[in-house]
């Protein structure tokens, strides 16, 4: 399981490559290199024939959490016979996997807005010492051995208002889809109607749109703290009439290593050791 969710997420990275689009499009390739302090790259045919005048997007991927936590939402409408609703993070359990090794991630503070109604929470990760002060974060390690599922705050809904669900994550590369930050709708008897979830990944941002050159080459300088972080550099071609997508990947980092913003920041305490599904406490999945 471990080898499988590493290879999926290398996958999803690697390059140079072409996507597979239909096979009457002509294919496209990228190749990405790291000199000194900046990324380099060229677009070509499958002949290796330059590609003028292509936008490149090239974007930086915190594969280490090193950056700190990063805004994440959804939006959707509070189900039509919902009465309660239940904050939670959940990671090794029902339906996430710590399936690539030992992984750090971090949650912010979660913050539930409902349209109209004018019904909103404010949720801490982590119990507050004075009540009302401002919410923390809470660091996870987490480790295939171990399971967290913590229910955050239970509270009344609007039946069928649409609503926000906002908060901060970060997360390792092996993180990625080992746990979430939930939002699980109840009826009136407490049984679950439905989850919608924030699942932990990298935090990505966009560093530039790129032209290429007459030799199909492209450049750019990067941030101080893209280098600072050891991100992965991706560099994206989106395809045209006539050609396929094609994107590749470049690691600006050698070693996996707990990054300095996990590693010591206070540790959330597990819920449990056990490699057993169940529902979250206090309510039932429907049948």
């Amino acid at each position: 399981m471990r080898l499988l969710a590493s290879l999926f997420f290398l996958a999803s990275l690697a390059g140079p490559s072409a996507a597979a689009d239909p096979v009457d499009l002509a294919a496209t390739w990228l190749t990405l290199q790291h000199p000194g302090d900046g990324v380099r790259g060229r677009l070509t045919d499958q002949r290796g024939q330059a590609l003028a005048n292509a936008s490149v997007t090239l974007e930086a991927i915190d594969v280490n959490g090193a950056t700190g936590p990063s805004d994440r939402s959804l939006t959707g409408a509070v189900p039509g016979n919902a009465a309660t609703a239940v904050i939670g993070i959940r990671a090794n359990v029902e339906g996430s996997c710590v399936c690539a090794g030992e992984a750090g991630a971090i949650v912010g503070g979660i913050h539930y807005r409902e349209q109209g109604a004018g019904r909103h929470e404010d949720i801490s990760p982590v119990s507050l010492p004075i009540s009302g002060a401002p919410a923390s974060v809470r660091a996870l390690k987490l480790a295939p051995d171990t399971n967290y599922a913590p229910n955050l705050r239970q509270f009344p809904v609007t039946a069928g208002v649409p609503f926000t669900l906002t908060t901060t994550i970060a997360a390792t590369a092996n993180a990625d889809h080992a746990g979430y930050v939930t939002i699980i709708f109840l009826g009136k008897d407490g049984k679950e109607i439905r989850r919608d979830n924030l699942w932990f990944e990298p935090s990505r941002h966009l560093l530039a749109e790129v032209s290429t050159s007459a030799d199909g080459g492209f450049q750019m300088v990067l941030p101080p703290q893209v280098l600072l972080a050891r991100e992965t550099i991706r560099a994206t071609f989106a395809g045209s009439a006539e050609r396929r997508p094609a994107t590749t990947a470049l690691a600006l980092h050698t070693q996996e290593t707990l990054p300095a913003p996990l590693a010591g920041a206070a540790i959330g305490q597990p819920a449990r050791k056990t490699r057993r599904l169940c529902a979250p406490q206090g309510f039932s999945r429907p049948p």
